[in-house]
């Protein structure tokens, strides 16, 4: 069943983006769009090609390199966001699972669907590092009512004898 609304979500958002198409066809003069009875000027069609790029393709997914905390970070975002509970449990410091911290509740809101994780830089050296993380829900679209929020935190980060480990919450308001 996940699998089905899954789909179903990923055909309605290529759907929603080929409609910002029409936009871009008749902002730039490609076609005669009669469905669309307002003009379009050249710079609203390329925001309507902006608008069709970014609902089509998303957001980019930085690779960090493999053994780094924020590949491990990374790894626990998709983990968290599969709702794949084994995986995430596994990137959790052991101080943070013994202070009874599980994948789920370490994860925060970070699994609610259209969530986007981003790393913006990080600070420490050794064994101890902090990354300090954006986080943006919504649209982020150009046509109003401009649903977007975002919020940013850090995220405690430490190597264990496996690799790299969760040591914190993730979120604000850890």
């Amino acid at each position: 069943m996940r699998t089905a609304t899954r789909w179903m979500v990923v055909l309605i958002l290529l759907a929603h983006g080929l409609i910002h198409l029409l936009g871009t066809a008749k902002g730039l003069g490609w076609a005669a769009v009669e469905a669309l009875t307002e003009p379009i000027g050249t710079a609203a069609g390329v925001l309507w090609l902006t608008a069709a790029v970014l609902v089509v393709g998303g957001p980019a997914q930085s690779n960090f390199a493999a053994g780094t905390p924020q590949a491990a970070f990374q790894n626990f975002v998709d983990a968290a966001q599969r709702s794949d509970w084994v995986t995430a449990n596994s990137l959790l410091s052991a101080p943070l699972k013994d202070r009874g911290m599980d994948a789920q509740s370490a994860a925060g809101f970070i699994n609610v669907g259209g969530m986007t994780v981003s790393i913006d830089s990080s600070s420490g050296s050794g064994d101890r590092v902090t990354l300090y993380v954006s986080y943006q829900m919504g649209s982020g679209s150009v046509i109003p009512p401009y649903s977007a929020y975002s919020m940013s935190s850090s995220v405690d980060m430490v190597r264990e004898s496996d690799g790299w480990k969760l040591d914190s919450q993730v979120g604000p308001g850890k």
